[in-house]
């Protein structure tokens, strides 16, 4: 017997599945406190852009044409607008390695302004090679700088300049509101 050639509707099912499965994946890790590595800014966008393009791929590969342009239209103007919103609302990362360069601490930060300054701070552990981190529950940090004239940059309000490792798992951040130990598990 002859083997069937694919067809575009099986590539379309087999894109489709592939989307399925890695948005799966990513929700599961999600669940566990494990989130992508974020290699480009803003990385949620790029997760979405991911999607779409799937989307449009599959689009293609069904001859949907009409529907590709029509959608497209909305498409555009949906990613322009996630893409401005993400980019507002960002949020920086900085890496600090142990001693010994056994652990990497990811720090996830922001700030935001609405007549005080409020940082927030979320920390990571670098797992699977450096593609996945491990959010820290229980372990995250805010502040609030009512005072004008206080202001400070997100860096020096958590002491990012100069952090002190006490063992390989363990390390202090000088903050302006004390001292702030977190502990890599």
């Amino acid at each position: 017997m002859e083997e069937k050639p694919a067809t575009n509707k099986n590539r379309a099912l087999m894109c489709l599945s592939l989307l399925l499965l890695t948005d799966i994946a990513l929700f599961l890790l999600h669940l566990n406190n494990y989130y992508l590595r974020p290699l480009f800014k803003p990385p949620e966008f790029f997760l979405l852009l991911y999607n779409v393009v799937f989307f449009v791929i599959i689009l293609i590969l069904l001859k949907r044409i009409y529907t590709l342009i029509i959608s497209g239209f909305f498409l555009a103007i949906f990613l322009l607008f996630a893409l401005i919103y993400y980019s507002l609302s960002e949020y920086k990362y900085d890496y600090f390695q142990s001693p010994k360069e056994t652990q990497t601490l990811i720090v996830k930060y922001s700030m935001a302004s609405m007549g005080e300054y409020s940082y927030t701070y979320e920390f990571y552990k670098k797992s699977l090679f450096g593609l996945l981190m491990k959010k820290m529950k229980g372990q995250e940090y805010q502040d609030q700088i009512l005072n004008f004239e206080d202001y400070q940059t997100a860096e020096q309000v958590l002491g990012m300049d100069d952090p002190e490792w006490l063992s390989e798992k363990e390390i202090i951040f000088h903050t302006l509101a004390g001292d702030k130990k977190i502990k890599i598990k």
